[in-house]
Formats: C-alpha cells, sequence, structure tokens
C-alpha cells in the first residue's frame, strides 16, 4: 500500500521508492531475480503485515489492512492476498484468521500435497495474530503443512542474526536471506 503520506514526505519516500517499483514489477508479472535455494519446490515463502490506519479527522476512526505476499522457494513472486479490511480490532482478527486458513488450503492445493510454510512476520504482528497462526498451523493438519517456522526480527530481541555495519541497532537491512540448521 503506497500512501499519500509517504508519497508527500520526501525522505521516506527516496528509501521506498526501490522497494515499491520492485513490488510493481513483481505484481506485474516480471520475474526479478531466482535463487538458488536448496528447499523442495512445495516451499512456500509468506510475508505477512498489516497497517493500521486513523482518519484524519479527529474521530480516530481506525480500519485495519492486513496482507501476505507469498514467494516460491526459488524467490519468484507468486501472489497477494489481501485481508478483510476491518474497523475494529476483534473484526480483523476473524478476517486475519479466515484468510489465513483459506491460504493454507488453497497453497496445499495447489501443490498437490502438503506445503513446508516459511513465515516471516514483521515487528508490528503481535501477540493475537501469532496466536491465531500456530493455531491454523497446528489445526491444519500434515495433509496441508508438512512442516513450518516463524521467523521474526525485532530491534527488541536478543538474536544472534546481525549486521556490524548497522552501528546503531545492528537489525539485518530488510529483505536479508537467512540459513537456519536445525539447531
Amino acid at each position: 500500500v503506497v500512501t499519500s503520506d509517504l508519497i508527500d514526505n520526501e525522505g521516506s519516500f527516496k528509501w521506498s521508492a526501490g522497494n515499491i517499483a520492485l513490488q510493481m514489477f513483481a505484481k506485474m508479472g516480471g520475474i526479478p531475480w531466482v535463487i538458488q535455494s536448496g528447499m523442495s519446490e512445495d516451499c512456500i515463502v509468506v510475508g505477512i503485515n498489516r497497517t493500521t490506519v486513523v482518519s484524519r479527522d479527529k474521530n480516530q476512526l481506525r480500519r485495519h489492512y492486513g496482507f501476505a505476499s507469498v514467494f516460491g522457494h526459488d524467490g519468484v513472486y507468486k501472489e497477494t492476498r489481501l485481508f478483510p479490511p476491518a474497523e475494529g480490532w476483534d473484526a480483523y482478527l476473524d478476517g486475519f484468521k479466515r484468510s489465513i486458513q483459506q491460504a493454507i488450503a488453497d497453497w496445499a492445493k495447489s501443490s498437490k500435497k502438503a506445503v513446508t510454510l516459511i513465515l516471516h512476520v514483521t515487528k508490528e504482528i503481535g501477540r493475537d495474530e501469532t496466536r491465531i497462526l500456530e493455531e491454523c498451523l497446528a489445526t491444519a493438519g500434515s495433509t496441508q503443512v508438512r512442516h513450518y517456522a516463524v521467523l521474526k526480527l525485532t530491534n527488541s530481541e536478543n538474536f544472534l542474526i546481525f549486521d556490524n555495519d548497522n552501528d546503531e541497532t545492528f537489525t539485518p537491512p530488510k529483505g536479508i536471506l537467512v540459513h537456519l540448521s536445525s539447531n
């Protein structure tokens, strides 16, 4: 989602323009690159995020929007699923749950067998959404989801993945590829 606030803020927009262009390219069917991942072809990488929009007037109307961008094991963009916009937190969580359940069923159906899911969630995803994700994955069963991992990197966690070039927070840049061992 590209907002007028983002476009109006030159400092933020100049750092976002490259990502916006890449996403537009991918959404129009382009394949910007393919990686050799070593993962099975039925592995799906899903980035999940949400945003909350407050009205400009002082009524403080809140709307919650969420989405999941899906990539194949080789980095090829597949689709973006939008969760139903909601005016309340409980309504958002209901839509989020239904969307995740339907998405898991669709991904398993399209690959004709159980999939391996790697879910990358941003620091904005909270406990409620994490709980729902775990419930959806647990109830999906082995016929839909063979294995899954949820990766969430934040500035506030004591993680071992760090970037020495970022002196302020040591947080890795967005879009980093991390190979995780069984440990």
